[in-house]
């Protein structure tokens, strides 16, 4: 995505970059990152000497046993409300 603006497969998607625009990633729960290799792009969220995500920068939005992580359901609660609000 990150190569100049040409379209390239991720995974079934065909993603196309676009200056300025907001991306968005999913990946499945349990990753971690990877011990050695260095990602200028995400490793700027990896905590020191430990290789799981941090769920307050990559929330889990839904695994097989029903979980998802916490904040999710008030953040989407406020956000509704405030477009709400926005519409009156």
């Amino acid at each position: 995505m990150r190569d100049g603006g040409a379209a390239r497969p991720v995974g079934a998607v065909l993603v196309r970059a676009v200056p300025g625009a907001a991306v968005m990633e999913s990946a499945a729960a349990g990753r971690h990152f990877h011990p050695t290799k260095i990602s200028y792009i995400y490793n700027r969220y990896k905590r020191v000497g430990d290789t799981a995500m941090d769920e307050s920068y990559f929330p889990i939005l839904w695994r097989q046993d029903g979980y998802r992580t916490a904040f999710l359901d008030d953040y989407m609660r406020r956000g509704s409300a405030a477009d709400a609000k926005a519409a009156e």
